[in-house]
């Protein structure tokens, strides 16, 4: 069938049958490296940042593959950090935070 073979290899084995197979990362999984995972952070803002900070620090924008997003400068990191506290929100370094 065209387009299932791309996940069996010669021998007919499936290519994610444990031990059979090495994995080389993410490039590996069909359709991984196409912008769609590890999940975009940055275009799900919406969903943790009020919507008026949002509007009052950043600007929306469009990229070809993922579709809307919010940016924020860095120069204004510090002042929206401060609109969220008073917003009542507590807000930590996540300097250790691991993103792909």
């Amino acid at each position: 069938m065209e387009g299932i073979d791309e996940f069996y290899d010669d021998d007919g084995v499936a290519i994610w049958e444990f031990g059979h197979h090495k994995f080389d990362g993410y490039e590996d999984i069909p359709a991984a490296s196409d912008g769609d995972y590890p999940p975009w952070i940055q275009s799900s803002m919406h969903e943790f940042i009020p919507r008026q900070l949002l509007e009052r620090f950043g600007s929306r924008q469009s990229s070809a593959i993922n579709g809307y997003f919010w940016f924020i400068g860095e120069d204004r990191a510090e002042e929206l950090l401060n609109a969220i506290r008073g917003e009542g929100y507590s807000v930590a370094p996540g300097g250790d935070l691991k993103f792909f």
